[in-house]
């Protein structure tokens, strides 16, 4: 999906912020990549770019380095749930929803990585969308 497609579903259900905060610049990306060894696509990035300016009810951890929301940082959030014993290291979390449970994307699949939802009172991950572009799409059921 290119960046007007992921604003148009964003706009249907989600405010903007009064400020708009940095999105993460290309130096952010290369870490990001260098990191998890992939960008997990279009769509993706798109969205990430895109929290800087939409205020979304979950927490989308952050790869900016600027100014960013309350929202942590993706490279903490993973070295932290790594460091911990139990994740899965190929799970990046990007979404949390507010009960320690979260969406993650899985860098061994890349660009089509499935979305998964970590649920951490049992310690499993279940795929429940066969893309992000899935996940994107749907917005309006997750969010409700």
């Amino acid at each position: 999906m290119n960046k007007e497609d992921v604003a148009d579903i964003l706009s249907e259900y989600v405010e903007c912020y009064a400020l708009v905060y940095d999105p993460p610049s290309k130096e952010d990306w290369n870490r990001f990549k260098e990191k998890f060894g992939t960008d997990f696509g279009d769509t993706f990035v798109n969205f990430i770019e895109l929290m800087s300016i939409y205020k979304f009810p979950f927490e989308i951890f952050n790869v900016s380095s600027g100014h960013i929301n309350f929202c942590g940082s993706i490279f903490k959030v993973y070295d932290s749930e790594v460091s911990m014993g139990n994740w899965n290291v190929n799970m990046v979390p990007f979404c949390d929803i507010a009960n320690g449970d979260c969406y993650c994307l899985n860098k061994e699949e890349g660009s089509l990585s499935g979305v998964y939802y970590f649920n951490h009172a049992n310690e499993e991950y279940e795929k429940k969308y066969e893309h992000f572009d899935d996940w994107v799409k749907d917005l309006k059921n997750i969010l409700d």
